[in-house]
């Protein structure tokens, strides 16, 4: 007997096909594979001494890419150590906290432009299927800390958010209370999501805007802290 529920939610969602190419990561050669949530390669006989297997996932070591003649140029955000031209990702299965990530890049080299153009068009409908953010808004207190919220925003955080191609407004806050007006008069249609860049002021500022609001109102917007404390 057919189940009435499972024909109302209809076929599921074809997975994406994996993708397979020889190629040189960071200069060594490898076997490339991306699947609908990572790229992971293995170096080949001609490159072992670069180690195992290792992965990048889409959605969260992955800020954005660009595709130069033969090579995707990917900006990570990784965790691990400085190696020649770029900071590697993670090998497999290692753990640690989101304050040991790093930005980096990593290079992979193609066979040919055309593959190179066909991985780049298959990143970038893996990509799309995330629901990323597109437009930000960001919050900045100069005064935080030892002021140093807008030295923050501009070494540490636009960077990311520029290698994401975010599109994003940032106003700083120039008194007691001017976070909760500014976040108050938001067109928050407009915005995914606040980022406050400070320490714990601004967020509850904003937090009571949130919570009397935004969300009584049925608008879900994320925000985020970068602690600019020392």
């Amino acid at each position: 007997m057919a189940d009435p529920q499972a024909e109302a939610r209809g076929p599921p969602e074809p997975r994406a096909e994996a993708l397979v190419e020889p190629v040189r990561v960071n200069g060594s050669a490898a076997e490339a594979t991306l699947s609908s949530a990572e790229l992971a390669w293995r170096p080949t006989a001609a490159g072992r001494d670069s180690g195992g297997r290792r992965k990048l996932e889409l959605e969260s070591d992955v800020l954005g890419f660009q595709v130069e003649g033969r090579a995707l140029k990917l900006a990570t955000f990784t965790r691990g150590d400085v190696t020649g031209a770029g900071r590697p990702p993670s090998p497999v299965g290692c753990g640690g906290g989101a304050e040991d990530r790093k930005r980096g890049e990593v290079a992979v080299e193609m066979e040919s432009e055309e593959a190179a153009e066909r991985w780049g068009h298959a990143i970038r409908d893996r990509f799309a299927s995330l629901g990323r953010p597109k437009r930000l808004f960001f919050i900045v207190n100069p005064y935080g800390g030892k002021r140093g919220g807008r030295k923050i925003f501009q070494t540490e955080v636009l960077p990311l958010i520029e290698a994401a191609h975010i599109l994003y407004t940032m106003q700083e806050t120039n008194y007691r209370l001017h976070a909760q007006e500014i976040a108050g008069s938001l067109d928050l249609k407009k915005y995914d999501g606040i980022v406050c860049v400070s320490g714990d002021g601004i967020l509850v500022e904003v937090s009571k805007i949130y919570y009397s609001q935004m969300r009584p109102a049925g608008r879900y917007t994320l925000f985020s802290i970068f602690r600019s404390h020392s």
